[in-house]
């Protein structure tokens, strides 16, 4: 390592920083001059070599320095103050592993542009550095020495009073770390979305391992894990007095995420929800017993279409959709120019001309789950609802898109027995886990 006068550094094309002008960076910028004013410098530039000081890592630092050689003074380096426009550099081959590890980290550190991937990635590889030289925090003879998340949070922070916040920044980066080649982990916005990802994918492994252990021996329910026009194909004809089912909307959800970064496992295109009800009315009418009802949930932009698609199949359709409000919950179309969705739509068909129990309103008032496991899914109070609407003792009941399985505690309250069919593997996990759950 040596002085060098930022005069000779190079800054070479792919180390150049486009947003050097910004408010943010320039903000740091000049903090960092002062820390290196006052405090001093930690750890020098890196160069390739002597012969060649093309810049490796430090281009902040190197700025900092530049705006203090403008003012007349100089950085602190290892307790003294150097002339104003010199700078130490270490070059790439002086360094040690673990000194270009420091260098390389620090480096990253510092930079504001860098993704959350690469950040957290550079402090978990800090950790597991400091771990290595250090020994890990609680293991061992002496359970309170070794390097902790507090200490590697401290290092970063450059502070001993770090806050619970930035404890639990290394702790989810350590934690990421062997998850950031995931394709899900890579698409997630931050560090937080991207630790739910994780803690989702753990909590559906050990759920799905579970549910292939689990015999629901009390539960007189049947639960398929397969497509339901397979299933469907099956069913005898005018075997299934009610039809309650929540089949994809055709909206499009499939292409975004929910609040923890969860996507929609299933197709939700309007071409799929095509497909679907090209076959579904007709079967289900033919599997329907004699008299019958058939509720389906749906989006109010294609109501109309599956009220055609159901009534040329021979069902006689209810001529408003049932309305669901879902209390104070709901997406935002346009949060300055529109309003919130509170409300989904029910279409109700009738078989037969069977009667319901009672005379019930065609507004629903049941509060919607919030951050339950499966995106879509709908409160079982508000299956029970329905069933409580046309359901009969022994009666039963298909649902073909089984989802998380609300059907099964609605079910067994109304003294039902359901028949579920459900395709994907997390939420056929779920679902076969509620089939002794009760309301």
């Amino acid at each position: 390592m040596k002085l060098r006068h930022i005069d000779d550094i190079v800054i070479g094309k792919e180390r150049q920083r486009s947003n050097m002008a910004d408010k943010e960076v320039v903000s740091h910028v000049t903090d960092l001059a002062t820390e290196l004013s006052e405090k001093g410098l930690l750890h020098p530039i890196v160069i390739r070599t002597h012969e060649d000081p093309t810049l490796v890592a430090g281009e902040c630092r190197l700025t900092a320095v530049t705006i203090l050689k403008e003012l007349g003074l100089g950085i602190k380096f290892d307790g003294e103050v150097l002339e104003p426009g010199y700078i130490p550099c270490s070059v790439m081959g002086e360094l040690s592993d673990v000194e270009y590890e420091e260098a390389e980290l620090t480096e990253n550190l510092r930079r504001l542009d860098l993704l959350w991937q690469d950040k957290t990635a550079a402090i978990a590889r800090l950790h597991a550095l400091r771990t290595g030289q250090l020994g890990a925090y609680g293991v061992g003879a002496r359970p309170r020495e070794g390097q902790s998340h507090k200490d590697t949070a401290r290092e970063i922070n450059k502070t001993e009073n770090v806050s619970a916040h930035q404890v639990e920044v290394v702790k989810d980066a350590v934690e990421l770390l062997d998850h950031l080649d995931d394709p899900d982990v890579m698409k997630a916005k931050s560090q937080k979305e991207a630790v739910k990802i994780v803690q989702r994918k753990h909590k559906e492994k050990a759920r799905i391992a579970m549910a292939e252990e689990y015999v629901p021996t009390a539960s007189p329910h049947t639960l398929h894990h397969d497509d339901c026009c397979n299933v469907l194909r099956e069913v005898e004809d005018g075997t299934i007095d009610i039809i309650l089912t929540d089949p994809p909307y055709g909206i499009d959800m499939h292409k975004g995420t929910s609040w923890d970064g969860d996507t929609h496992g299933y197709d939700d295109s309007a071409e799929r929800l095509g497909e679907l009800f090209a076959v579904l009315p007709r079967e289900w009418y033919r599997v329907a017993a004699e008299k019958s009802h058939a509720y389906v949930f749906c989006d109010i932009s294609n109501w109309s279409l599956l009220r055609v698609k159901m009534e040329a199949a021979g069902w006689v359709v209810w001529q408003r959709p049932l309305i669901w409000y879902k209390g104070n919950i709901g997406s935002f179309a346009n949060s300055e120019r529109g309003f919130r969705y509170t409300y989904e739509c029910i279409l109700f068909a009738n078989k037969g001309l069977r009667e319901t129990n009672g005379l019930p309103h065609d507004v629903i008032c049941i509060n919607q789950i919030q951050n339950q496991d499966h995106p879509a899914g709908k409160p079982p109070e508000l299956y029970s609802h329905l069933l409580s609407i046309s359901a009969l003792p022994g009666d039963t009941v298909l649902d073909c898109f089984a989802g998380g399985g609300p059907i099964f505690p609605a079910a067994t309250k109304n003294h039902c027995v359901a028949i579920g069919c459900e395709l994907d593997k997390k939420y056929h996990a779920i679902a076969k886990l509620r089939m002794e759950e009760e309301l």
